[in-house]
Parts: C-alpha cells; structure tokens; sequence
C-alpha cells in the first residue's frame, strides 16, 4: 500500500486534501467513539502543543504526536495504520520546510 501511494503521479495539494478529508472523517468516529480518557489525553497533548506554539517552539514532528494519538483513541487498527501512513508521507517533506510556521497549529487543533 505504501509502496502505491508513493508511486501516485499526484500533486502535493491532492495528498493534503486527502489528508483533511481522512483526518475529518476520523475526527468525526472519534466523536462517536472516543472514551473518557481518550479526551483527556487529547485535551493535554493540545495544551501541550499550544504551549509549545506559543513559545515559538513547535516543529513539525509535534504537530504529528496529536494526530497519531487521534487515531489511537479511536482504538481501530485501520484508522490508526492508514493515519500512521499518512503522517510518513508528510514527515519528509514538512521536515524540509526551513520556515515552519506552527501559529495556525493550536487553534486549528
């Protein structure tokens, strides 16, 4: 699978709203399914990155921590693989970036 979504003759803007649409999709089963506990431990790591955003401190690679973690409290093995697979396609190029701007990070999350 991996191998196939590298190998898609697509724009970058293509991958990012495929990204937006699963990561919305999987927000909404979170809502349905998500435990007492899971909200706990996504309403910390969100203060935890706001804090870092407003230190001017956030990188890329912390953004990701919320998102894998939204998909392990979803607890389903296919939302938190194919999540996991979207934030390695992303991980290369968004470490490139020299300039990254984490302002829109807390308050999107």
């Amino acid at each position: 699978m991996v191998f196939h979504l590298m190998m898609v003759e697509a724009a970058p803007e293509e991958l990012y709203e495929f990204r937006v649409m699963f990561e919305t999709s999987v927000a909404n089963y979170a809502l349905e399914h998500i435990t007492p506990e899971g909200i706990q431990r996504l309403s910390d790591e969100v203060e935890r990155h706001h804090q870092l955003c407003l230190e001017n401190k956030a990188q890329p690679k912390d953004e990701f921590v919320f998102h894998e973690l939204l998909y392990a409290v979803c607890d389903n093995a296919y939302i938190y693989r194919i999540g996991q697979l979207l934030l390695n396609l992303f991980t290369g190029p968004m470490q490139k970036m020299k300039n990254y701007d984490s302002s829109r990070d807390a308050e999107e999350h």
